[in-house]
């Protein structure tokens, strides 16, 4: 009996390990690719698990239930790990099994250390901890656990969790031999490999510019959430069980977080129950200008406000107006 009792435990530990895993590995094999979209080199960063001094993190293992809101930071950096190029937050509403996902354009005008600029220079300057300072001074973002990536991971992982099946909502072509880039896919629903997954993530136009997202990098935003969707209804399954090892091992290799070992142990009971119909995506209202000759994204603050505080429920939302005049 012991020995059974002992199976089971390691078997639920498996599930709970595999839910969380799959649930980091939806948001930040988008913005692995995106990073990869610009530069199309490989590169790799030790796996760092730790801590942030900015951060609110929380030990969930403290709480025999887990209630309230968790807000999680999915940050893609550039080949030099510089900039963020890429950048998504997750609101997860731990008691009635809610989830809303926001992309925030790596190009909105922000106001950082007293200057206007784009919200991807924030990392540049300060890291990870001025990034969270820079989400909490604009739109009173209070972020619990971040995850930050390198590229290189993602048509591995896709590939060990056996592809995806997803309707391509374009035929999409480009070809950049110094990246070694072709991109071939044809419209309607497919099963996408780990090279197919990565073509339709990385997409904006054809080489010729006869096809392509209308709002460039806002686009293909949308298509990455709705990958991110298909994704989380498709892999969420006791089927990965027996590919966790290989799952941990790739990702392991390209992300940092503060996000613990023992913190997705306690997550994943209550994130396994999340149903994909209470999976919802968003987009940063606003619309691409030139301010001084540089291309800004200028949010709408009334729009962004109703959006984080009502549709995704967010608590001490407070949006600071987007400002062309400094």
């Amino acid at each position: 009996m012991i020995f059974k009792k002992s199976k089971v435990r390691r078997f639920n530990i498996k599930i709970y390990l595999i839910t969380t895993l799959i649930f980091i590995l939806s948001g930040s094999l988008i913005v692995a690719a995106a990073i990869y979209v610009k530069h199309g080199v490989d590169f790799i960063e030790k796996p760092q698990f730790e801590d942030s001094s900015e951060v609110n993190s929380k030990n969930l293992l403290d709480n025999e239930e887990l209630t309230g809101k968790l807000n999680f930071l999915f940050v893609g950096t550039d080949l030099d790990g510089v900039h963020s190029d890429t950048i998504m937050v997750a609101s997860y509403n731990l008691d009635d099994k809610k989830m809303n996902i926001i992309s925030i354009p790596r190009d909105t005008r922000v106001l950082i250390k007293g200057k206007y600029r784009k919200i991807n220079a924030a990392y540049a300057i300060g890291g990870m901890d001025l990034l969270l300072k820079t989400l909490s001074d604009t739109f009173g973002i209070g972020i619990n656990y971040y995850t930050e990536i390198n590229y290189e991971g993602f048509v591995k992982a896709i590939d060990v969790l056996g592809g995806v099946d997803f309707d391509v909502p374009r035929d999409m072509n480009y070809d950049d031999p110094v990246q070694n880039l072709h991109i071939h896919l044809k419209k309607g629903m497919q099963h996408l490999d780990g090279k197919g997954a990565e073509g339709l993530v990385r997409w904006r136009h054809n080489n010729n510019y006869t096809s392509g997202y209308a709002l460039g990098d806002v686009g293909r935003e949308g298509t990455q959430q709705l990958f991110i969707k298909a994704l989380m209804k498709q892999k969420l399954t006791t089927a990965n069980l027996l590919k966790i090892g290989k799952i941990y091992g790739i990702l392991s290799q390209y992300l940092k977080s503060n996000l613990a070992i023992k913190d997705c142990l306690a997550l994943a009971p209550n994130l396994k129950k999340l149903s994909m119909d209470n999976l919802k995506t968003y987009q940063l209202p606003g619309d691409g200008e030139y301010v001084d000759g540089i291309s800004y994204f200028l949010y709408d603050d009334v729009e962004t406000t109703q959006i984080l505080s009502e549709d995704m429920d967010m608590d001490n939302i407070e949006v600071i107006p987007c400002k062309k005049d400094q």
